[in-house]
């Protein structure tokens, strides 16, 4: 009974020697997304209209009140284009992999 349980045991020790297959070596390309924010556009801020108005033309109030009315409208102009670059920076920042600190 000994011998069999010595060649039972020496059957399981020499099963389990076996020779060790070589690694497989697998290349694999791993898509890893950046963070990458591009600088802001420049825009430049609007020559304002009131800012022309000479000491002469300062005394007619029409002059004045239309100076004043393109004024305005430069000025919309000049939030509306600063807003729509906040609102790319703001699409933008849904995307960071990493939540900024608050």
């Amino acid at each position: 009974m000994e011998k069999v349980i010595t060649v039972a045991l020496v059957a399981l020790v020499a099963g389990c020697a076996h020779p060790n297959p070589k690694p497989v070596i697998e290349v694999q390309t791993v898509e890893i997304p950046i963070e990458y924010t591009p600088p802001p556009p420049k825009v430049d801020r609007p020559e304002l209209a009131i800012d022309t108005i000479s000491s002469e033309d300062s005394k007619s109030i029409g002059l004045i009140s239309e100076a004043y009315a393109i004024t305005v409208e430069q000025l919309q102009d000049y939030s509306k284009k600063l807003e729509a670059i906040i609102a790319n920076y703001d699409d933008l920042s849904k995307h960071n992999l990493i939540e900024p600190d608050k």
